[in-house]
């Protein structure tokens, strides 16, 4: 073991005493140069990179926004308010049994259904118009 301990040592000191030797110093400053050249370059690039993702995600956000604000004002549009699908005060027509409260009553079911089908062809116009779903 102690032989194995001596190639050691030996070994250490050697590589210690060696000096590294640059065979064309002028070529190592030049080839560091350009590598710290190249490197600003890539911060370059990164700052570009950076800006285009920043200003994509204000813009998908403000497209969102767009739509959500678009979204939650569409009900409030006066052609889709509920008094023009169905009359609210219909309960006097179903009290009474008189006829013309009853044909009063169906006239009020024919229009409700008709305004349910004009407004489920303006849903649907709607969807595949800006293709929803």
């Amino acid at each position: 073991m102690n032989n194995d301990k001596d190639k050691y040592a030996e070994l250490v000191d050697r590589i210690k005493t060696l000096q590294p030797q640059i065979p064309d110093p002028q070529r190592l400053i030049s080839k560091t140069m350009d590598s710290i050249e190249i490197i600003s370059k890539r911060k370059d690039q990164n700052k570009i990179l950076t800006f285009v993702s920043i200003s994509s995600s204000i813009a998908a956000s403000f497209l969102i926004g767009m739509f959500l604000f678009e979204m939650l004002l569409l009900p409030k549009n006066n052609e889709f308010t509920s008094s023009k699908i169905m009359p609210v005060n219909i309960t006097p027509a179903l009290e009474g049994n008189n006829p013309t409260t009853l044909s009063e009553f169906s006239k009020i079911l024919i229009i409700r259904k008709e305004r349910q089908i004009e407004q489920r062809a303006l849903y649907s116009n709607f969807i595949n118009k800006y293709k929803i779903l």
